[in-house]
């Protein structure tokens, strides 16, 4: 969507999911193998694509917007085998939750060094093409079920959503650290 500014793009957003939400029961369909989303919300919900960086993301994730959100970002699995690695931080349930996503969360976000790790020199390219390792980010903003909840997990076209050491790229890492406590 391309309205020529930021302001107007987050104008035309927030004029559709006004309308969408009038709907009641009428969900814009979407094929999405994640079930738990899907069972999300109720009510109509809206759903589109973004690319990051985008400077659109942080105006459309307040509550100002919608106290509602499901935020879905996609990583590439050389970014768990990177932490794994390097920072020794192989993904839960091996490690503990806090300490994982307060390493994931600043590196996952430095998007160029990402790809850099992708992409690069050393890097595997695209990696195992039918994996992704998925971040769910979801808010609930009405009734008693209020907060966020962050969810990491592996998606496989042929297993669809799983455990990430479930991934085939991502197998070794279950071996490393049984071999390492045994």
């Amino acid at each position: 969507m391309d309205n020529g500014s930021l302001p107007e793009t987050y104008k035309c957003l927030s004029q559709l999911y006004a309308l969408v939400k009038k709907q009641p029961g009428a969900h814009i369909h979407h094929l999405s193998p994640y079930s738990h989303i899907d069972n999300f919300h109720s009510e109509a919900r809206l759903i589109f694509h973004s690319q990051s960086p985008s400077t659109l993301l942080p105006l459309i994730s307040q509550t100002s917007f919608s106290s509602s959100l499901a935020h879905i970002i996609a990583h590439p699995p050389a970014l768990i085998q990177y932490l794994a690695t390097e920072f020794l931080m192989p993904p839960p349930p091996m490690s503990p939750l806090p300490k994982f996503w307060s390493v994931f969360l600043p590196i996952s976000e430095r998007i160029h060094d990402t790809e850099r790790l992708v992409f690069g020199s050393s890097g595997d390219g695209c990696g195992h093409p039918t994996e992704i390792v998925v971040e769910l980010i979801v808010r609930e903003g009405s009734g008693r079920k209020r907060g966020v909840e962050r969810v990491i997990e592996g998606f496989s076209s042929s297993m669809e959503c799983c455990d990430l050491t479930a991934l085939e790229s991502l197998k070794h890492l279950t071996k490393t650290r049984t071999e390492v406590t045994s």
